[in-house]
């Protein structure tokens, strides 16, 4: 349990170090190529495409194959995508190789999220909570590194350390039972407060319901993917900041960030995602 518990939660870290790589070091990249900003908006945007295709292509795949060779292909895909970066080929390739990533962390998240919600079905919304810390933590920890390496002129090697922190996830997809039928469920952890049984809602409801969460979806992605990627290029370029300490702004946004989730694993012990959710978007408009 412990073992596919801490696997799950590194590889979501992993994900949140790999999805702040480009946008952590996006200023420097675009000055090495000569390019301007329009191409890294393009580029960010084709990252977030691959995202986009990488969620609905895992769900088709879930059905076909293992989880765990899924998991193992999708590190593989962010190792191969960050090791593809690190070598600063033509910037043809780094937009096929940030592409490339967004489909294969969308895949990871997918899978992972899948199997702790099969396996821990009266705390998803705690283990959902612990997963998306790692996700914070991932992230925030990816600035703070590409910070240190850009005052030492070695800003590419950011890639190099999320490829090799990826071919060790490939090495644990494979050592780790990740079918959800070797995990027992019979721990006594407390549940959290929404863990009973859904109300059956009529099928016009049901698409309501799924209409509200989309848009929420859509804009809460739409903050966290733009201004992941573009924070430090803002305040180098309209605040006068050095770029080792704008990159830093990053790891500020996802400290928030990161206190938010953690709150969220405390607060849905308490109170029903209704409230909860509603205590949100009250506090959002304040």
């Amino acid at each position: 349990m412990k073992k596919f518990a801490l696997a799950s939660y590194s590889l979501y870290l992993l994900g949140g170090l790999v999805i702040t790589a480009v946008g952590s070091v996006l200023p420097q990249l675009l000055t090495h190529y000569h390019v301007s900003y329009t191409v890294g908006g393009q580029l960010v945007l084709l990252g977030s495409l691959g995202f986009l295709i990488g969620v609905p292509l895992s769900s088709f795949l879930l059905g076909r194959f293992r989880e765990m060779n899924l998991l193992t292909i999708s590190a593989l895909m962010i190792a191969l995508s960050q090791i593809g970066m690190l070598l600063l080929p033509p910037f043809e390739w780094i937009i096929v190789f940030n592409f490339l990533n967004g489909i294969g962390v969308a895949a990871l998240e997918v899978v992972v999220a899948t199997l702790m919600m099969e396996v821990f079905i009266g705390r998803r919304a705690i283990v959902m909570s612990y997963l998306e810390v790692s996700f914070g933590l991932g992230a925030l920890l990816m600035p703070l590194v590409a910070s240190l390496l850009i005052s030492q002129n070695s800003w590419r090697f950011s890639f190099f350390i999320t490829s090799i922190l990826a071919l060790l996830m490939v090495v644990v997809c494979k050592m780790i039972p990740f079918k959800k039928e070797t995990v027992s469920t019979s721990e006594s952890d407390a549940l959290d407060a929404s863990s009973e049984p859904a109300p059956v809602l009529a099928k016009s409801q049901r698409w309501k319901i799924l209409a509200l969460f989309s848009v929420m979806i859509f804009m809460y992605a739409g903050v966290e993917s733009s201004m992941n990627n573009f924070l430090s290029s803002i305040f180098i370029a309209y605040l006068d900041v050095i770029p080792s300490q704008a990159t830093l702004s990053i790891s500020v946004f996802w400290v928030a960030m990161l206190i938010g989730r953690v709150a969220t694993g405390w607060i849905i012990r308490i109170v029903t995602y209704e409230r909860y959710l509603f205590g949100s978007i009250v506090e959002e408009q304040l």
